[in-house]
């Protein structure tokens, strides 16, 4: 077994995906396919809120990679249904 000393105590529940991670790289990739300077800052962002979690003793990096692989999907899904419904035309 590991021996690793979280630096946050919490309550030993499931943890894959993240749920941190899933939600901020949604958010953070539906404004990314809108506007991708701000896009990006938020990308950024949301990669550091991930590495503090995997930091801290929260999630195993394996968490986070799954919550940005989630929070994609879920972006680029509601990206398509915009497109489909909304009959929006994609931003330059």
């Amino acid at each position: 077994m590991l021996s690793i000393s979280p630096l946050i105590s919490h309550p030993p529940t499931a943890s894959f995906p993240s749920g941190h991670a899933s939600f901020y790289f949604a958010l953070s990739f539906a404004i990314f396919f809108k506007n991708k300077k701000l896009g990006s800052l938020f990308l950024i962002v949301s990669l550091l809120i991930g590495i503090a979690r995997i930091y801290c003793g929260l999630h195993w990096p394996l968490d986070i990679i799954a919550g940005i692989g989630v929070g994609y999907v879920v972006a680029f899904l509601f990206y398509l249904l915009n497109l489909k419904f909304l009959n929006k035309k994609p931003a330059a």
